[in-house]
């Protein structure tokens, strides 16, 4: 990592904005566990740039293991309104409400994520799990029913579904 900083840093004096280049800086800094300086290079990466998403991601996922919720669903609440229609945003902003707790929120952007990719069993697994700690249960089993739907061998939507039915005393059998 250490060669591969020099060399993009070096690349960086000539054109400092360049999105691709401080997306590779940010991979680099991150796979070396200097998540300040990923975290930097991760934030001049504009949305107009290939690696918005990737760069997206990446930022609000180290702003969050530093505890630091509140500036990671800033952060994808700004990409959003870059790219309304990207899932992933969605699907990250709703499992930063759900760490906050902020179960109303985190349903509503899960269910965007849904909406916008219906065919994907890790948003619906996501979504489900929201519902059981909202304590919504109903709709928790209608979200890990749909998973299975779309993939019957999802080992941890089975596992839900059967503890959720096992907690309600229903389809014990």
């Amino acid at each position: 990592y250490d060669e591969c900083i020099v060399i993009l840093e070096g690349m960086l004096k000539a054109v400092p904005d360049s999105p691709e280049i401080n997306h590779v800086a940010g991979i680099a800094f991150y796979g070396k566990k200097d998540y300040p300086s990923a975290l930097k290079h991760f934030k001049k990466v504009t949305a107009e740039s290939r690696f918005y998403e990737d760069a997206v991601i990446h930022a609000s996922y180290i702003l969050s293991e530093k505890k630091q919720n509140e500036e990671a669903i800033k952060l994808l609440h700004e990409a959003i309104k870059n790219e309304p229609q990207n899932a992933e945003f969605n699907y990250y902003l709703g499992t930063m409400y759900e760490e906050t707790e902020a179960f109303d929120e985190a349903v509503g952007y899960l269910q965007k994520a849904v909406d916008i990719e219906q065919d994907n069993a890790k948003y619906h697994f996501r979504l489900g799990v929201v519902h059981d700690k909202s304590g919504d249960k109903e709709a928790s089993i209608a979200s890990m029913r749909k998973v299975i739907e779309l993939d019957p061998g999802h080992a941890n939507a089975l596992n839900y579904l059967g503890y959720t039915y096992a907690e309600l005393g229903r389809n014990l059998d």
